[in-house]
């Protein structure tokens, strides 16, 4: 097994001792009786290796402060001690919690809710006061170095599970070197999903590594002793060092650049090396001979679209590089204006999953270098194209940034893209031009408020639906049909007209023929959670709690695919809308229990907000908890 060393697990170990102590006879059974004087006699604390006993007798004291500033009545006291020994957080707990106090409290709560035999510890007084006191007491031992380590933990319990971790030992790769693998991966990204995706994949490259350095080649003693030496590298996770050592092998045999080249790829990758990988892979398509400029854009086309499709980070830093090195082979205004495109639509990917926004910032400035040569060197469509493009980069900027002179900036470009394609030569790249305007057109509605603006985006997709058919592009059209409700909606909000809303269902409805959960379960997902929040405004206007029953319904299916390790965001956002739809309930039922409902969502998709910077969900999640508080207040 892996090293136990790691502070999630003393976290959990620790946490598990002391809530056994405090459960301890003899602390329950004197009143005012600390926590401490049991500690030391505990199964638990004897078994415990030496940082998980300090950490332990760290946490008494903030367990023993927690439980006395509840002031609980002696019964409860008793009860909630119980409680946390029994139900204590696992290591999978904390990782599922993202590290998180409060997340991994309200994941232990609704657990304790629905497992725990003794009914007393049902007791919603029991519950909210255990969940108090395991957030309190974690808080201060969940630093930030800690969210790495749960993804580490989380990666690492995975790999053991998948039966990974046995392949490749049984390769001899050692458990430094997976550790190693791991803890990369683990720092490079706050995306659970995206991480194990990474892992996998190194841990393919790992073993093919020390299976294909067992071969012999056909060139002698030299090649065979290098790759002797990165096989053991490897083994022992010095990936960089193992590189070097291709590196240094290339400059002293040409004859056997084919064999050490292939090696020297998988070295980078493994080491997260995209700018190596990058050179490494144009040195082996110049190897196999002449490379223009359409051989490198084959090149770069399979990373950049499976860092696209499937979310891979090092696939898509890959892709940028690559995209670099063709601009700087690119001679005329043509080819020119083409590779800017490449590298921007490279960047505006990779940016559109980081928190950071220097990357979307790149890839706005790579697109408007590429219109400085469309006027010499790009057809009409291609000019539209980049038009396109950029505006895509200055949207999803400004939707980071809350910008509305960026979002104007956004919808500039698609016009400006539309008076270069016309719907009669190029009708679907025409039909994608007004779906992205009215895309845009609704997130700068909604900014200036603008009854105006958010009819002309109805009518940009009103207008794009003229080409997107569901019988000959129906995934178009369903994402047509989904965005044309968005719009309704926030008609809606702005007319409190429910005439709009009426319409917004109709477009979900006839999007989610097509966006079936088992083809597209995101797109479903996506749809079904802008039908709920259409459904809870119709039962706001109407007062009728049925509507409102509806729409929890659609918000929680959204959820079956919404999973806060795959798409954190969107799991965050439809946290959100389960809060505005208890907040309705209270509105128009008047029973209080609502309100603690919404405030448990706000603070849900508050954490994953605040975690990712994202401030403009920030703010509007802020305000929903003061509308709550103030409901509270009377």
């Amino acid at each position: 097994m892996f090293d136990r060393s790691l502070h999630t697990g003393n976290v959990a170990v620790a946490f598990a001792t002391v809530a056994s102590a405090a459960a301890d006879p003899l602390t329950l059974g004197v009143a005012g009786a600390l926590i401490s004087g049991a500690l030391s006699g505990t199964e638990l604390f004897k078994n415990a290796n030496r940082a998980q006993k300090s950490l332990a007798k760290e946490m008494t004291d903030v367990m023993q402060a927690s439980i006395a500033e509840a002031d609980m009545p002696e019964d409860r006291r008793k009860h909630v001690t119980q409680m946390l020994s029994i139900f204590p957080p696992g290591i999978e707990d904390l990782a599922r919690g993202s590290m998180v106090a409060s997340t991994i409290a309200n994941n232990m709560r609704a657990f304790v809710a629905a497992n725990a035999r003794d009914g007393v510890h049902k007791g919603d007084d029991e519950l909210d006061a255990y969940a108090q006191v395991m957030r309190e007491t974690l808080a201060p031992f969940l630093t930030p170095d800690t969210l790495i380590e749960g993804m580490l933990a989380e990666l690492l319990a995975r790999s053991e599970k998948s039966g990974d971790a046995d392949r490749m030992r049984d390769e001899g790769i050692t458990e430094k070197a997976i550790i190693r693998l791991a803890q990369r991966i683990a720092g490079e990204t706050d995306d659970l999903g995206r991480a194990w995706l990474e892992l996998q994949n190194a841990m393919d490259i790992a073993v093919r590594v020390q299976q294909e350095g067992r071969v012999p080649s056909n060139h002698g003693d030299f090649v065979d002793e290098v790759l002797k030496r990165v096989t053991a590298l490897s083994a022992e996770g010095e990936y960089t060092q193992a590189g070097d050592e291709i590196a240094e092998a290339l400059a002293k045999v040409e004859a056997e650049k084919a064999r050490l080249l292939r090696s020297g790829i998988e070295m980078a990758m493994l080491a997260g090396d995209s700018a190596r990988t990058a050179a490494l892979l144009v040195q082996q398509a110049e190897a196999e001979g002449s490379i223009g400029y359409q051989e490198l854009r084959a090149l770069h086309k399979p990373f950049y679209e499976r860092g696209r499709d499937e979310g891979l980070a090092l696939d898509l830093n890959i892709a940028i590089d690559l995209a670099r090195i063709i601009l700087s082979r690119s001679r005329d205004s043509g080819t020119r204006c083409a590779a800017w495109n490449i590298l921007g639509l490279s960047l505006q990917v990779s940016g559109a999953h980081q928190v950071d926004p220097s990357g979307l910032e790149r890839a706005v400035d790579a697109f408007r270098e590429a219109l400085g040569f469309a006027a010499d060197g790009c057809s009409r469509e291609e000019l539209a194209m980049t038009q396109n493009n950029l505006g895509i980069a200055l949207g999803q900027l400004g939707g980071r940034e809350d910008s509305g002179a960026l979002m104007a900036q956004a919808v500039s470009a698609f016009k400006d893209g539309l008076k270069t394609c016309s719907q009669e030569r190029s009708p679907a790249r025409w039909a994608l031009l007004q779906t992205n305007l009215g895309a845009a057109l609704q997130e700068l509605g909604m900014r200036q408020n603008s009854a105006a603006t958010l009819r002309a985006a109805v009518d940009a997709f009103e207008k794009a639906l003229q080409e997107r058919h569901p019988t000959r592009n129906p995934i178009d059209w369903a994402a047509t049909q989904s965005n044309l409700g968005i719009a309704y909606i926030e008609l809606a909000k702005h007319a409190q007209d429910q005439t709009y809303l009426t319409l917004a269902l109709q477009a979900f409805e006839s999007a989610l023929r097509e966006r079936r959960r088992e083809k597209q379960p995101l797109a479903w997902a996506e749809t079904q959670d802008n039908r709920g929040s259409a459904l809870r405004l119709l039962g706001m206007l109407q007062g009728d709690p049925g509507q409102l029953e509806l729409a929890q319904m659609a918000h929680e299916d959204a959820l079956l695919e919404f999973s806060q390790d795959r798409v954190p965001m969107s799991w965050a956002k439809t946290q959100g809308n389960l809060a505005n739809v208890h907040l309705a309930f209270f509105d128009v039922t008047d029973e209080a229990e609502h309100l603690d409902q919404a405030l448990n969502h706000s603070q849900a998709a508050r954490e994953v907000f605040a975690q990712a910077g994202a401030n403009q969900y920030l703010a509007i999640t802020d305000a929903n908890i003061a509308k709550i508080e103030a409901r509270r207040a009377g």
